[in-house]
């Protein structure tokens, strides 16, 4: 398991710039908001921010400035508790409270609604990589609003996935920027780096004909990230970190896997469902070259 850098890493969580892209669109901001609170709360209740490593596209979009719009946060842990969902509702309820209050959002008030098992609770501390499906409650109004949150029953969520027992070899600590930027102590989370990100979504692709599902917004994500960033990635890293992740789900990967017809039918077969998250849609074939030219260029 990866020890996260000691000194903060290369980028940071602007949040306040993300807040900032929501534009006018009411539903969007208020989703970002919640996300800052939370990941601010856990960037303050210690034994949450030393133990989750928040990855996915919420992480493309606030550390590296992809377009792609995603209104949940995911994360792994890096250890596992049998009591993990009573433990995270009970440090993460307070946090919530300590968070907004922090941020100045006096009239947003937030919660831990729901703690689902996956898979079900008699098999989840056995289970080969087990998750927590969570759901943060919010509201912004008079007592009945307040009263729906702390019946658990808030119509306004944010999804958090929380995965268990997947391989973490390279993670940073990165500074976490916003309304308290100018606090004397900046407060940092782990992230997955910019290697293991690429490495996790070339993962992902190469899995979904195991899983039966498609994966469009890996191709996205992976010919942006590359675009962009290519030349801070290390080749070799991205390929130990994709043999160890692909082994772990029994997969072998090799260079052959890229052309595979099947994962690229699956790919690309809800592309056009893009929109809503990135509004202008980069031509498939285009956005799977990118991808395809970087996985065949790794030193295999």
């Amino acid at each position: 398991m990866s020890d996260p850098s000691s000194s903060p890493g290369s980028v940071t969580l602007d949040l306040g710039r993300w807040i900032g892209l929501a534009g006018s669109d009411k539903v969007d901001r208020r989703r970002r908001q919640v996300a800052e609170i939370t990941l601010h709360a856990i960037a303050l209740e210690s034994r949450l921010g030393k133990n989750l490593v928040l990855k996915g596209g919420s992480l493309l979009a606030i550390a590296y400035g992809s377009p792609r719009f995603t209104s949940d946060l995911d994360f792994t842990a890096r250890q596992f508790s049998i009591d993990a969902p009573e433990l995270l509702r009970s440090l993460l309820d307070p946090a919530l409270v300590r968070a907004s209050a922090a941020l100045g959002y006096a009239d947003l008030r937030c919660r831990v609604q729901t703690v689902k098992l996956k898979p079900r609770p008699e098999m989840f501390a056995e289970a080969y990589a087990p998750a927590l499906k969570v759901t943060i409650g919010s509201v912004s109004g008079g007592s009945n609003e307040r009263r729906s949150l702390e019946a658990r029953m808030a119509s306004d969520v944010l999804e958090l996935d929380i995965s268990y027992r997947e391989p973490l070899l390279s993670i940073e600590e990165v500074p976490l920027l916003g309304r308290v930027e100018a606090a004397t102590t900046p407060h940092t989370l782990l992230v997955y780096s910019l290697a293991e990100v690429v490495a996790e979504k070339l993962r992902a692709y190469l899995q979904q004909t195991g899983r039966d599902r498609g994966r469009r917004q890996d191709v996205y994500d992976l010919a942006y990230l590359i675009k962009e960033y290519e030349a801070d990635l290390d080749r070799g890293a991205v390929l130990a970190a994709l043999r160890t992740k692909a082994h772990a789900r029994g997969i072998e990967p090799d260079p052959t896997m890229i052309d595979d017809p099947d994962r690229i039918v699956r790919a690309r077969r809800d592309w056009h469902t893009l929109k809503a998250e990135v509004g202008h849609i980069p031509e498939f074939e285009t956005c799977l070259a990118v991808m395809r030219a970087f996985y065949l260029s790794l030193p295999w």
